[in-house]
């Protein structure tokens, strides 16, 4: 087969390659392993059929099939997360090693699901790791699956949070939002609640801050974690009686979720009055039926 041209890759392979040679020492046998046991960087549009597939045409080609396809952009990212995992291996050849630095790095590399420990050993120390986390948070350098953490980083600097408390944190929290997985999103609304009573105040003014925009409706997102909340419902009753507020079909449903807790018959005769509306959009009205329906019980 010497003679023939090299065969044509789709995405999911070049990714595969790339995933191969960031993660696994450009080693398919290692990277073989770790998908047989689905580890916790395994990405699920890899199949592990297909990757022993692109073995056998390697073993057959003679020819490193990275180094021979790949463009030159993804053998740069490949080569920049080469160098960010050195970086972070270097931490623990320091001497003294860095205390904080090194328990980031043990969270980005860790291979758990839940890094549990890690998360306990930066709860430790809660003055010294927050700023740390929200970079690491905010960093666009591991949110890519072809980096050390296989893009987990920024999810589990989320979850620091739950256990983390810091008024100083409220903000970065809640401008991280939208800016990397669902996954994340949740962890990042979790974290806005443990930070309690700051970060509600802190919502409730970015709720009703004009224009109404993307960062209200990750307000509304954000304090729907809180759970049943009097202060929550009102604030939410009072825009949604707004026709602005009523036909920005990503903040009003969320809006009308957050009523729910209303207890009082003229609150709740407010919300149902928004019914009369002949301009309100059909999702609307189904929303406030369902709370309706919910009250009626």
């Amino acid at each position: 087969m010497d003679n023939q041209p090299l065969p044509l890759l789709d995405t999911i392979d070049m990714e595969i390659l790339m995933h191969r040679d960031a993660h696994f020492g450009k080693n398919f046998d290692v990277m073989i392993d770790y998908y047989a046991k689905d580890g916790v960087g395994a990405m699920h549009d890899f199949d592990l059929s297909r990757i022993r597939n692109l073995k056998e045409i390697e073993t057959q080609e003679r020819v490193d099939l990275a180094e021979a396809l790949l463009p030159e952009a993804a053998k740069e990212e490949v080569q920049k997360c080469l160098e960010l995992y050195r970086d972070l291996e270097a931490l623990f050849d320091k001497d003294p090693k860095p205390k904080v630095p090194c328990l980031i790095a043990d969270l980005i590399l860790s291979e758990e699901e839940m890094p549990q420990k890690e998360i306990d050993a930066l709860a430790e120390n809660p003055d010294k790791v927050v700023a740390p986390l929200l970079d690491l948070l905010h960093s666009k350098d591991f949110t890519s699956p072809i980096s050390p953490g296989y893009g987990h980083a920024p999810y589990r600097a989320a979850l620091c949070f739950h256990v983390l408390q810091s008024e100083s944190s409220i903000a970065p929290l809640f401008e991280a939002l939208g800016h990397s997985d669902f996954a994340t999103d949740e962890a990042l609304f979790k974290a806005l609640r443990h930070q309690g009573e700051e970060a509600k105040t802190f919502l409730l003014k970015r709720l009703k801050h004009k224009p109404y925009c993307k960062e209200s409706d990750n307000a509304a997102s954000s304090l729907a974690a809180f759970g049943d909340d009097a202060t929550v419902a009102q604030a939410a009753l009072t825009l949604l009686e707004d026709p602005e507020v009523q036909q920005r079909s990503t903040l009003a449903p969320t809006l009308v979720f957050l009523t729910a807790p209303l207890e009082e018959a003229k609150d709740q005769e407010r919300l149902i009055a928004l019914l009369n509306n002949k301009d309100l959009n059909n999702e609307l009205v189904f929303e406030i039926n369902s709370i309706k329906k919910v009250w009626n019980k």
